[in-house]
C-alpha cells in the first residue's frame, strides 16, 4: 500500500484508536515557503518543518523542494482523531501515514497500524 494513491479511496477501518499530536499543525499551499529542520529519528521521511504562518510539524519529503525551501504541492499535517470500529476513505499512504477521511466529513493523517482493510 505504501505511496499509493487511490483515486476512488480505499475503505478502511479502524483497530486502534488515535489522538492527534499537534492541534494546529503546518499546512499551506503549492510554493510556500518552509524552514526546514531535521528528520524524524525513527521514520527519516517526514521533516520537521516550519510554515509561513509560524505554524509546525512533520512534512513529508516528497512535498519538499529542497532547493527552492518551499512545498511542492497543498499540504495539510493536521491529524486525525479515530476510535475502535470507525470507518474511514484512505486518499494517500505515505511512510506509515494515510490521509483518511471520515464520514463526518473531517479529513487528517492516521497511522496505517491503526487500520485494516475491510471489504466493500
Amino acid at each position: 500500500m505504501e505511496g499509493q494513491v487511490f483515486e476512488d479511496g480505499m475503505r478502511m477501518r479502524v483497530i486502534q484508536s488515535y489522538t492527534k499530536t499537534y492541534p494546529d499543525p503546518i499546512r499551506g499551499t503549492k510554493g510556500d515557503a518552509l524552514k526546514i529542520g531535521e528528520p524524524d529519528v525513527d521514520n527519516p521521511d517526514w521533516i520537521w518543518c516550519v510554515g509561513t504562518e509560524r505554524r509546525w510539524g512533520w512534512v513529508h519529503h516528497s512535498v519538499i523542494d529542497r532547493g527552492s525551501s518551499c512545498l511542492k504541492e497543498d499540504y495539510d499535517a493536521c491529524e486525525l482523531d479515530v476510535s475502535l470500529g470507525m470507518k474511514v476513505e484512505v486518499g494517500k499512504i505515505l511512510s506509515g501515514w494515510a490521509w483518511c477521511s471520515a464520514e463526518t466529513g473531517e479529513a487528517g493523517w492516521v497511522p496505517i497500524n491503526c487500520l485494516e482493510e475491510r471489504m466493500t
